[in-house]
């Protein structure tokens, strides 16, 4: 399977995974976004297209990302090479304003010379404040690299960066747009290889909020679990023929007023 059908495969099976429900939770709030990232490093630069998106239930969100695109190289005569970058976060939100996260980034450069991986764990702090009311947002953002891996040449290192942006929220439509800039740079252990890539991201997005309360089935609501408390294993066993018995109640109640409009009638 090729890099970019590995990365396909990881973040839609991470984004899975966070999916179903889990007991007592209330809402879910999910968005969807499309990206057009602008990637310059010390020797070339171009554009990447992808997409991102963001589960988050209470203080827990997930966070996935994935784009590529070709780099041309600054001198014009060298050959460009193609890029493709996936990332994975977990974030904790510790206050409205500050939260945590922690996740792998890794970008895969394929070029005539080889295929060229960094993989890094990212662990940093993310702050956001409120610039015009809850419509539009600032944030900024400081990580360091737990851990670089690099495959030409093979070693690892250390690596850190960071990243401001401004989202703007409409809050009764739902969608969103965000506009964020970010800096990274990662060196090798023991070679002389630095890496600095510099990345400008535009985000169009779509958010949602979904409730499980009103995914609960009315056969199990409060008052029948009461009923099965205290029914025993007669309303146990009988608990498939309740919506034939619900619907049978409904057609005795429909009788009853037809027979009071008639008896109404007749004494009119």
């Amino acid at each position: 399977m090729s890099t970019r059908g590995m990365w396909l495969a990881a973040v839609w099976g991470v984004s899975g995974l966070a999916a179903p429900p889990l007991a007592g939770q209330t809402t879910i709030t999910g968005t969807a976004a499309g990206l057009v990232l602008n990637v310059r490093t010390r020797s070339d630069a171009g554009t990447a297209l992808g997409f991102g998106g963001t589960v988050r239930f209470r203080r827990l969100e997930l966070q996935v990302r994935y784009a590529e695109g070709t780099l041309q190289p600054s001198d014009r005569q060298s050959v460009g090479r193609d890029l493709v970058e996936g990332a994975v976060a977990l974030r904790f939100a510790a206050t409205p304003w500050l939260s945590m996260q922690l996740g792998p980034h890794a970008r895969h450069y394929d070029s005539p010379l080889g295929p060229e991986r960094w993989v890094t764990w990212e662990l940093g702090g993310r702050a956001e404040v409120a610039i015009a009311g809850t419509q539009v947002r600032g944030h900024a953002m400081l990580w360091r690299g737990m851990g670089l891996e690099v495959n030409v040449p093979p070693g690892s290192g250390s690596a850190r960066g960071g990243e401001v942006g401004l989202t703007i929220d409409p809050g009764a439509r739902p969608f969103w747009f965000a506009l964020a800039y970010g800096i990274d740079q990662a060196q090798v252990r023991d070679a002389a290889r630095r890496e600095t890539v510099e990345t400008l991201t535009f985000s169009a997005g779509l958010w949602r909020r979904l409730d499980l309360r009103a995914l609960r089935s009315p056969v199990l609501r409060p008052p029948l679990l009461a009923q099965l408390r205290h029914g025993g294993a007669d309303l146990v066993r009988d608990l498939p023929l309740l919506p034939e018995r619900r619907d049978h109640r409904l057609r005795l109640l429909g009788m009853e007023l037809e027979r009071a409009r008639l008896r109404d009638g007749l004494i009119e």
